[in-house]
Order: C-alpha cells, then sequence, then structure tokens
C-alpha cells in the first residue's frame, strides 16, 4: 500500500491518523460490486470512456429497445461514470471505488442514506459495514509512529480477536 505524504496530509490528520489496507477482493466477494478505477477529468482514460459511453447511449440498437429496458441500461451506464469521476486535481490517489447501483446491492433497507457536515457542506452517504476479516494491517502515520504506540495498538488488535492484522508505521520522515 502506498505511504503517500500527501495522502497523510489530506485524509490522516495531518501524520497523527492511520492507514487501514485491506484486502479489496473481500470485500467485492462480501457486495458482489463492482471495483473500478476512478475517471479523472481530462485524462486520456477519462475521455475514452466518456465516448465509448457516450457513443452506447446514442447507439441505434439502443434506441430500438423496450423503453424501460433502455431506460434502465442508460442509467447503469450514465450511473457507472458518473461514479467514477473525479476531479484531475485528485489524480495521484490512484483511488478505486466499490460501485454498486440500487438497493440489492446493500443486501437488505436497513442500510439508509445518512448525513454528515465537512467544511460547511452537507453530504450524503451510506454506511457499509466491512467485513472483519478483510483488514490486512494498519499503519500508523508520520506523526504517530511511536513504538509505545505501535505496541499498544498490536495488543488492542489482538484483544479484539484480530490475529492477522499487521502493525506497521509509515516509513515518510515528516520534519
Amino acid at each position: 500500500y502506498p505511504d503517500f505524504l500527501p495522502m497523510w496530509k489530506m485524509y490522516g490528520d495531518g501524520g497523527k491518523g492511520v492507514m487501514l489496507p485491506f484486502d479489496t477482493m473481500e470485500i467485492v466477494k462480501q457486495y458482489r460490486g463492482l471495483l473500478q478505477p476512478c475517471l479523472y477529468r481530462g485524462s486520456e482514460d477519462y475521455e475514452q470512456t466518456k465516448e465509448r459511453v457516450l457513443d452506447i447511449l446514442s447507439h441505434p440498437e439502443l434506441k430500438e429497445l423496450a423503453g424501460e429496458l433502455q431506460q434502465t441500461i442508460r442509467m447503469f451506464m450514465l450511473q457507472l461514470f458518473v461514479s467514477t469521476a473525479k476531479n484531475n486535481e485528485y489524480l495521484y490517489e490512484k483511488e478505486v471505488r466499490l460501485i454498486g447501483l440500487g438497493n440489492s446491492f446493500f443486501g437488505d433497507n436497513s442500510r439508509r442514506q445518512q448525513y454528515r457536515v465537512s467544511n460547511n457542506q452537507i453530504i450524503p452517504y451510506v454506511k457499509v459495514p466491512i467485513p472483519s476479516s478483510a483488514l490486512k494491517g494498519v499503519c500508523l502515520g508520520p506523526l504517530a509512529k511511536s513504538e509505545l504506540n505501535k505496541e499498544t495498538l498490536e495488543e488492542f488488535l489482538l484483544y479484539k480477536g484480530y490475529d492477522n492484522v499487521k502493525v506497521s508505521t509509515s516509513n515518510i520522515q515528516y520534519r
């Protein structure tokens, strides 16, 4: 997993947080979703995918399909594309997203959309539990990597039954 300073600064509490590496195939098995890399606006992949989606949406054979089927295909294509599109300023993240369409992806209707506030914006989200078997490690950030923190975290994980989770520390020298 990447140990990358901009990621620690942006998502890891300025280097004081932790990174949780997961076995993504365990998550895919649980939710049967599509694991897709993000498409960064302006990149060649983004432009090629956008053109391909537009080609499919305007294909004459699609127009011949029954109204509801045609609409379902159009919605699926657009949702898949929009769900993976991201501003090119975040290209360094090389993000991969688990894409699931419709309520059946989440298994039941108990997981409803929730909301959080960040930077004065209301952000919708759906809580999706991750199977404990998917957690493969915990990496302490550049400003949290003392031996005492590492030992205490290892003890805590054992206490909670995470016997196979490896604890490591960032290799970044934070000055």
